[in-house]
C-alpha cells in the first residue's frame, strides 16, 4: 500500500505544541557576548547580540548552552541597565547641586539633613543595583526552571544554569525596553513569551511549557499582590466601623 502523499495545499500548522529540533552547527558557538574569538571587538559583540537575538532568535538560544556560568548574562545585565543608572546619576547629582546651592529657599540645619536623604537613599540604590539584579537572576531563573520541570520540560536533563543564563540574557534586553515610556509593559510581556521560547529550545520540550512556566512567576505574583490589596482594604473597613 502507498504511503499518503503530502497535501501541497495543507495550511501551514503551528509548532507551538511541537518539540523544537536542534538546529544546524551554528549552535556550536557561544552567543555573540562570549565569542571573543569569532568577535574581538567588545561593542560589536553587543551589537551582534541585538542583531542575532531579532533575527533568529531561535538559534541565539541555541548557542547559550554551548558555555557555562552566569556572571557573562549578569554583566550583559548591568550593561543593558547602564543608561538607566547613568540617569539616576544625573538625577541625584542635579537635586545635590539644587540642595548646596540654596535652590530650595533658606533652611536651617536639620530641614537641610533631611532633604540630604532622598539623594542618599539613591545613591545606596545605585550601588545596590548589581547586587539586586544577581539575586533577582538567581531567583527567577530558579524559579522558572522549577516550574518548567513541574511541568515536564527538563526531559532532556538540562542543568539550571543554563535557564539562569537565558533568564539572565533575557532579561538584560528587557531591561533596556521597559525604559520606554508607555512600552515598557509591552516589553515585558514580550520577554516573557521569548524568554518561554528560550526555553524551550534549551530545554527540547514543547513550547508552551517554556512559555508557562516563564509567564507563571509575574501572574503569581500579580495574584498575591491583588490578594494583600483586597485583604488590606477589607481589614481597614473592618477596622473603620
Amino acid at each position: 500500500m502507498d504511503e499518503p502523499s503530502h497535501n501541497p495545499y495543507e495550511p501551514p500548522q503551528s509548532d507551538l505544541f511541537g518539540t523544537p529540533e536542534p538546529d544546524s552547527p551554528v549552535s556550536s558557538r557561544p552567543v555573540p557576548f562570549e565569542d571573543r574569538e569569532a568577535i574581538p571587538g567588545f561593542w560589536r559583540r553587543v551589537g551582534t547580540m541585538f542583531k542575532l537575538l531579532f533575527t533568529d532568535p531561535y538559534r541565539f538560544y541555541d548557542r547559550i548552552p554551548v558555555t557555562e556560568g552566569v556572571l557573562a548574562p549578569w554583566r550583559f545585565m548591568l550593561l543593558m541597565c547602564a543608561p538607566l543608572v547613568l540617569l539616576i546619576i544625573l538625577l541625584l547629582s542635579v537635586f545635590g547641586i539644587a540642595i548646596f546651592s540654596g535652590l530650595f529657599g533658606a533652611m536651617d540645619a536639620k530641614e537641610r539633613s533631611e532633604v540630604w536623604i532622598l539623594p542618599a537613599v539613591g545613591a545606596v540604590y545605585v550601588v545596590l543595583i548589581p547586587v539586586m539584579q544577581f539575586v533577582g537572576l538567581w531567583i527567577y531563573g530558579s524559579v522558572t526552571h522549577l516550574l518548567l520541570w513541574i511541568l515536564g520540560g527538563t526531559k532532556e536533563h538540562v542543568g539550571l544554569g543554563q535557564s539562569i543564563r537565558a533568564t539572565g540574557y533575557t532579561m538584560g534586553f528587557m531591561t533596556l525596553g521597559s525604559m520606554i515610556p508607555l512600552l515598557n509593559y509591552a516589553v515585558f510581556l514580550g520577554g516573557m513569551v521569548l524568554l518561554g521560547i528560550g526555553l524551550s529550545r534549551i530545554h527540547r520540550t514543547d513550547m508552551w511549557r517554556g512559555i508557562l512556566a516563564a509567564l507563571l512567576p509575574p501572574f503569581l505574583c500579580c495574584c498575591g499582590y491583588i490578594v494583600i490589596v483586597f485583604s488590606i482594604v477589607g481589614l481597614a473597613g473592618a477596622f473603620g466601623k
